[in-house]
């Protein structure tokens, strides 16, 4: 079981403290973190945590997600890392074994094309859709 603390920074919220094998993050509101943006897909990414390390799974064929700026399908995940679904920012901190998530709406999102899409909206990167 993981301990995941989710601080959302683009709401006034108290921290969240999930406990779980794993974290959802997406558009629907019955994910774990729901980042309600249209560049978000439904169930956009999951993070898993084994054995104390963390890894980032891309489950969008849309808008991808980006790690540290670069496109990623699945990683491990390191303290400082950033993650960048759509315009949302988390900024990822180890707490001992747990994961805290601090969660950042851009103010000045971009305007993205996918190969072969319809411009999407995304912040901070230039991103494409991951090839299958």
């Amino acid at each position: 079981m993981s301990k995941f603390i989710v601080i959302r920074k683009d709401h006034d919220l108290d921290p969240v403290v999930i406990e779980s094998e794993g974290l959802t993050l997406g558009r629907l509101t019955g994910n774990d973190l729901a980042l309600d943006h249209p560049s978000v897909s439904d169930v956009h990414a999951a993070i898993e945590g084994a054995d104390g390390d963390y890894w980032i799974f891309n489950l969008s064929e849309e808008g991808g997600a980006l790690l540290n700026g670069e496109h990623i399908g699945q990683c491990p995940l390191a303290d400082g890392d950033v993650i960048q679904i759509g315009p949302y920012f988390l900024t990822l901190k180890y707490d001992d074994a747990d994961l805290r998530l601090e969660v950042e709406l851009s103010a000045n999102p971009l305007s993205v094309m996918a190969p072969g899409e319809a411009p999407m909206i995304a912040a901070g990167f230039p991103f494409h859709a991951l090839s299958p």
